[in-house]
């Protein structure tokens, strides 16, 4: 357990010296689907990539923080099967929100920039 969550962190330290040099767009329009499904899959991941660490740290440790706490209270409780369903349908549920902060900065970001919805989606 203890392993993996060291995995995890230095998985996202990684991701975030990474996205300083290479995802920073300041001139570009986002696309909010690509910023969405990223948090969707690693939450945080999707506020990170817009310059946004410390929600993206908050983001990743409440994704954390669930199983860890799920497994804790299953340990404890006289029907872990319950806790189980429950602690997988917060993880479901934070991966969700993750998504839609990340969509909505992306959105965001591209209103108050002025980029339209072709501009996001226009071939290169």
């Amino acid at each position: 357990m203890m392993k993996t969550i060291l995995s995890l962190v230095l998985i996202l330290v990684f991701v975030m010296s990474f996205s300083q040099v290479a995802f920073a767009q300041s001139d570009e329009a986002r696309s909010p689907m690509l910023y969405g499904l990223g948090s969707f899959i690693v939450p945080g991941l999707g506020q990170l990539l817009q310059d946004e660490p410390e929600k993206a740290l908050i983001h990743f440790g409440v994704a954390i923080a669930i199983p860890v706490v799920g497994t804790l209270a299953a340990i404890a409780s006289p029907v872990p099967e319950l806790v189980g369903a429950t602690t997988g349908l917060a993880s479901l549920g934070w991966a969700v929100l993750s998504s839609i902060d990340a969509y909505r900065l992306a959105q965001q970001y591209n209103d108050a920039n002025g980029f339209s919805a072709y501009q996001i989606n226009a071939p290169v």
